[in-house]
């Protein structure tokens, strides 16, 4: 597996101390849940505003009379029926994406010790699925758990033949790249990668340099083949716990 190295951002000279596998941050799948459910439920929001009029309207039955109830009424149902049928399709799609991190985050635990792993870690408008410190630097994995063939072409990841909006190949490395940057340290490497859990890779397709797409049961063995370098994890984890807040 070719995981290349995208940025050099921060860190001190490594001192020979590694504490044992660690986790931090919000559960596997937990932040995806919460923006299916906010993004399921918001058109309910305008059919309250309008059964609020229709309500409304039932103090003064001279405003439904005859057929004005009806054009009230049927309208609301055709509303009310489509926000509930898009609503599961919603939960549907973003908890098939929950899934596929718990199931990346299953297989993390197979790291050796000296690894540090963080689920859920919020940064810019969203978050980032999961964060690594370990020898050979810092990860960043995006999960996905499309139906389709996986594919990157034109700079973009496709799943068959559909792409969906912030999965460009530059634009997945400079959130990385910027993740760092907020750390505000000396010099590490950090890698890019996109971990399919549950789907197919279209082979054939050669990788841009700077970005991995790699499937769940070749993860581990990837991540572990990456070379070492010289950093204090402790230091910088420490830094990431501060910055954002985490429990252990």
């Amino acid at each position: 597996m070719n995981l290349c190295t995208v940025y050099k951002s921060w860190l001190p000279g490594y001192n020979g101390s590694m504490t044992s596998l660690k986790t931090a941050g919000s559960s596997p799948g937990a932040a995806a849940r919460e923006r299916g459910w906010l993004r399921a439920w918001l058109p309910f929001a305008g059919l309250a505003a309008a059964v609020g009029f229709w309500v409304g309207a039932l103090c003064a039955p001279q405003a439904l009379r005859g057929e004005k109830g009806l054009w009230v009424a049927l309208p609301l149902a055709a509303c009310a029926f489509w926000a509930w049928v898009r609503a599961k399709k919603v939960l549907r799609r973003y908890e098939r994406g929950a899934e596929g991190e718990e199931r990346v985050a299953a297989a993390l635990t197979e790291l050796p010790e000296e690894w540090k792993v963080f689920h859920g870690v919020p940064f810019a408008s969203g978050d980032l699925d999961h964060v690594l410190l370990g020898p050979p630097g810092l990860v960043v994995l995006e999960t996905i758990r499309w139906r389709g063939r996986v594919t990157i072409r034109d700079g973009k990841l496709w799943d068959g033949d559909r792409e969906y909006p912030g999965y460009g190949v530059e634009q997945l490395m400079e959130r990385s790249t910027a993740f760092a940057e907020s750390l505000q340290g000396e010099v590490l490497p950090v890698y890019t990668v996109v971990v399919v859990a549950g789907g197919r890779i279209a082979g054939g397709g050669a990788e841009p340099e700077g970005l991995s797409l790699v499937d769940e049961s070749m993860l581990v063995e990837g991540l572990r083949s990456l070379p070492s370098v010289s950093f204090q994890v402790d230091s910088v984890s420490e830094r990431l716990e501060t910055m954002y807040e985490f429990t252990q």
